[in-house]
């Protein structure tokens, strides 16, 4: 119970600033995430490499931050979800795995490709 309390906490505060109105700009790395210039994306897995990576680049200068930001938490859960988290906890494991496919729709959209899981 403890593990799931403290998960739970970590991911709630990890997703608070996008959701909370009074939060710093959700469109800014977290402290000491500086170094994320341009994340490794989706985009060497599709069909069509090169154009998902220009749309990428075309991206205004705010919407890419917000795309790397997406990113980094999703790098996050996935650490927080892997090992024997399925194991342990399939309840906790499918949650994260929602809030991952949640935040790589977003990114989907933010680039206009059409999400296939």
């Amino acid at each position: 119970m403890r593990i799931l309390s403290a998960s739970l906490v970590a991911t709630a505060l990890l997703l608070a600033p996008a959701a909370s109105s009074a939060a710093p700009a959700p469109h800014s790395l977290p402290a000491g995430a500086a170094h994320l210039a341009q994340p490794v994306g989706w985009w060497e897995q599709q069909p069509h490499p090169n154009e998902a990576r220009e749309r990428y680049d075309r991206l205004p200068p705010y919407m890419r931050d917000y795309y790397n930001v997406l990113e980094y938490r999703i790098g996050l859960l996935d650490n927080w979800r892997g090992g024997d988290l399925k194991r342990r906890n399939p309840t906790q494991y499918r949650l994260m795995s929602d809030l991952i496919d949640q935040m790589r729709r977003e990114q989907y959209a933010i680039l206009q490709f059409r999400y296939h899981r």
